[in-house]
């Protein structure tokens, strides 16, 4: 007996942040990432690659989730010092979130200090189609 027909599709999302903002509290400059859009039953967030593109200083970068009026935050990720050389690369990070967005809602992110990131979201939206008679 057929309960559930989930139809699967990917989404992904990237934006590049570089204007600081240091609040918690979902004010300030949020970039947005990736978005659910109505016609879908939500979305599984998998991962999220944070790439710095400068030198950087220690900080954070902060992951938000939107329900279509406020942001909350939900995580947020330690950016330690670094200065890229021929040897060493710039910060970079794999986030695993396995996060359930739900229909109309959206995940941004911010950086603490003036600094530009390369941030991409990896994600699949679901449909619960009627199952077969």
């Amino acid at each position: 007996m057929c309960t559930s027909n989930l139809k699967y599709s990917p989404n992904m999302g990237a934006v590049i942040i570089s204007t600081a903002n240091g609040n918690l509290d979902g004010t300030g400059t949020i970039g947005s990432l990736l978005s659910v859009s109505a016609s879908e039953d939500g979305c599984i967030i998998d991962t999220i690659k944070i790439k710095s593109q400068v030198a950087n200083i220690e900080g954070m970068i902060r992951l938000f989730i939107n329900d279509g009026s406020n942001y909350y935050l939900i995580q947020e990720v330690p950016v330690p010092a670094s200065t890229p050389t021929a040897y060493y690369t710039s910060f970079s990070a794999l986030v695993h979130l396995s996060l359930n967005l739900n229909s109309g809602y959206s995940l941004g992110v911010s950086t603490e200090n003036s600094e530009q990131f390369s941030i991409i979201a990896s994600g699949r939206n679901y449909k619960n189609c009627s199952c077969p008679a």
